[in-house]
């Protein structure tokens, strides 16, 4: 039937988002631990691990903010957050008890960092302070004890696995 679209299931969205992004945030806890100067424990690669999907959701949640009603929104924050909890803990062959624990930890990280989201990159000739790569950057040194080059590395490929994860979603969204 020509003219009828398919409603769209936000649902669904938030779950293949969920798997985008854990995918990515796995890549990027690669990418910034695999030069550090002493080996990085298994406990704490699990919190970076966490801390980077809370970054790459936090790009995702923002698109939905500005793209969709309140309860498309809801459904699609409600499960990407789940669906990223889950499959944290299969990657990570985490337990049940510890899905309450990974989901407490993603809840943090987004907190922790939503409070720079409202600027992703600072303009021409401006200082990238407090904005959400530069921030990201210098969370990841000093919450997991880091070389401070990371800092500034961390910000930059963050930025780009951010581009990645938001360039395989980008026609979700309405227009």
């Amino acid at each position: 039937m020509f003219g009828l679209s398919k409603k769209i299931d936000w649902e669904e969205r938030g779950s293949q988002a969920a798997s985008i992004i854990v995918v990515n945030a796995a890549d990027l806890t690669n990418a910034v631990t695999k030069d550090a100067k002493k080996k990085i424990k298994d406990d704490k690669y699990v919190d970076i691990f966490i801390f980077n999907a809370a970054l790459l959701l936090i790009g995702q949640d923002r698109q939905a903010f500005v793209s969709l009603k309140d309860t498309d929104r809801n459904k699609f924050s409600d499960a990407i957050y789940f669906g990223i909890t889950t499959e944290v803990c299969k990657a990570l062959k985490l337990e049940g008890e510890h899905w309450a624990a990974v989901a407490a930890q993603l809840n943090q990280g987004t907190t922790e960092l939503g409070k720079y989201a409202q600027k992703l990159f600072a303009d021409k000739d401006e200082s990238p302070k407090g904005t959400l790569y530069w921030e990201y950057g210098k969370l990841l040194y000093q919450k997991f004890d880091l070389d401070p080059a990371i800092g500034i590395t961390g910000g930059l490929m963050a930025a780009e696995v951010a581009i990645n994860v938001s360039s395989q979603t980008k026609d979700w969204w309405p227009r």
